[in-house]
């Protein structure tokens, strides 16, 4: 039988071993520390959009590419298939987006050019294989994919 080599989680070693209760929390603290911060920064930003006047009319794309564990499952990094590493945020508004709407369809972040094309009025490439997120936001009108394929 062949052997079979996994690589380690390199991510995994720049924390600190043992994991601690205190070692997690304080984690847990630098991070939701550097969420404020950013959430901060975006306030101002959709603060000076709305002095502009220009927040009627401006689409705005937040995502990331990951999130992290902070301890869950022993894991802090983010190389992992749990939901804390795999379920990143995506937020869009805009002109006919209602606000606090959720939708639970699967997407790619890839489909976020896609949609910025389409903002854009601009046509998707034709060797893209990925889609607009406004049908999603606006009306429902389209669902996601079947399903996804995507790694940490």
């Amino acid at each position: 039988m062949a052997k079979i080599y996994l690589k380690s989680n390199y991510n995994e070693k720049l924390a600190p071993f043992p994991r601690t209760a205190y070692s997690i929390k304080v984690n847990r603290q630098e991070y939701y520390a550097l969420i404020t911060h950013m959430d901060n920064q975006i306030g101002r930003i959709l603060d000076a959009l709305e002095a502009s006047g220009k927040a009627k009319n401006t689409y705005i794309i937040f995502t990331a590419d990951h999130g992290l564990a902070l301890g869950d499952h022993g894991f802090v990094g983010k190389q992992n298939m749990y939901d804390r590493s795999i379920r990143v945020p995506l937020l869009l508004a805009g002109p006919g987006i209602k606000a606090g709407k959720v939708i639970q369809e699967k997407v790619y972040l890839q489909d976020v050019m896609a949609t910025s094309l389409d903002i854009a009025g601009s046509n998707v490439i034709k060797d893209v294989d990925f889609n607009s997120l406004l049908p999603l936001c606006k009306n429902n009108s389209k669902k996601g994919y079947k399903a996804v394929y995507g790694a940490t």
